[in-house]
């Protein structure tokens, strides 16, 4: 079926970028420090055009003036772009209010929304369905990341509708979902029309929150695929050396992926049995080198576990999720992740005491089984 959805998209290319002013030296905005001959905001411009995309804006701000110059002096160049110059400081998300006129003159129904920092592979297509077919407000790109300490985490439901923010600033004394909103949004055109003021906003705080609390419908689109922040220096020279190997388009859902599927108990962590708690999880020495290894290359990382202690009745499912919230948050911390975390709670054979009825089949996902 074809879509009669009309979607333009909008490149955040405002912010100062104080964090790479080691390689920037204050006088180029950061936007194009380049990549592989290309700047980041020309690779993203070209990534976008393999999934259909023609027509751009891009939000400039601090030495946004020669982002501009740079467009128009670009010869041959394929792409419709528009720049629209902010007045001030208008934050993540502020200039959106600046879109209005552009909106209505074309006809857009939907903004697929981004930060000039992230470097990505993915099928728009896909996300663009997902946005469709749920009938979000507003859709936010949503992974695991190699750095969830210092990321905003989305808190989602069992239908993926976000259903709160875990701020970077908060003192996490608690085991998390590595969850990370990745900086690549969709949002419908009614999300903008009901900004009434030109004044700085923040994302997460004065869109994200204020329409969870609204009860706008809100969803993460998690995807397995190349999206990466190359917003300071460390995390740049790794995208870099990535993107130098082709590693980004390999994990774009368009290809067949590689992956890597890893038991649990005696493979991640040490084997002690039944493990019905977090206290009792600990992990092997070696595995986050291993997970790190996964991460750098073109595979991805799937842990995949029969975990009958469910059916059993020895613990419950979010006694299990506890376990794998720690298994998350330890990885993270030493700057690794797992792209997907997959379980089977049931178990075939009757007669445990206390045993769960309602987990006591013989079902399609209990390995070797391969649902």
């Amino acid at each position: 079926m074809t879509s009669n959805r009309k979607y333009l998209v909008v490149i955040q290319a405002g912010g100062y970028g104080k964090r790479m002013n080691s390689l920037t030296k204050g006088v180029i905005p950061k936007p194009m420090l380049t990549i592989c001959g290309k700047s980041m905001i020309e690779c993203q411009l070209d990534m976008l055009a393999t999934c259909g995309v023609s027509e751009f804006v891009i939000i400039t701000g601090h030495l946004g003036d020669i982002i501009e110059k740079y467009f128009n002096d670009i010869s041959g160049c394929q792409y419709n772009i528009r720049c629209i110059h902010e007045p001030f400081p208008l934050g993540s998300a502020g200039a959106l209010f600046l879109l209005k006129n552009i909106l209505g003159q074309g006809n857009y129904t939907d903004i697929i929304f981004l930060f000039s920092d992230i470097m990505f592979a993915i099928d728009l297509k896909r996300m663009e369905k997902f946005h469709e077919e749920i009938d979000a407000d507003i859709t936010l790109l949503a992974h695991p990341n190699s750095h969830p300490a210092d990321s905003d985490l989305i808190v989602v439901d069992s239908c993926c509708r976000v259903i709160g923010i875990d701020s970077k600033n908060n003192k996490r004394n608690y085991y998390y979902r590595n969850l990370v909103n990745a900086g690549i949004y969709i949002l419908k055109r009614d999300v903008v029309e009901s900004l009434y003021n030109l004044k700085p906003m923040d994302m997460e705080t004065d869109i994200i929150y204020p329409g969870i609390l609204s009860g706008k419908n809100i969803f993460a689109y998690r995807t397995p695929e190349f999206v990466k922040d190359a917003g300071t220096p460390e995390r740049f020279k790794m995208v870099s050396c990535q993107w130098h190997d082709g590693i980004q388009k390999k994990k774009c859902l368009r290809q067949k992926q590689k992956c890597i599927f890893l038991d649990r108990d005696g493979t991640i962590n040490e084997y002690r049995g039944n493990i019905v708690n977090d206290k009792d999880f600990v992990l092997i020495d070696g595995v986050i080198e291993a997970i790190r290894k996964i991460n750098s290359s073109e595979y991805l990382a799937v842990l995949i576990t029969n975990q009958p202690v469910v059916a059993k009745g020895m613990c419950s499912v979010s006694d299990v999720e506890k376990i794998h919230m720690k298994l998350e948050t330890l990885l993270g911390e030493s700057g690794v992740y797992l792209d997907d975390i997959m379980f089977c709670p049931h178990h075939p054979d009757r007669g445990y005491v206390g045993e769960n009825p309602l987990y006591k089949r013989d079902c399609e996902c209990r390995k070797p089984k391969i649902g």
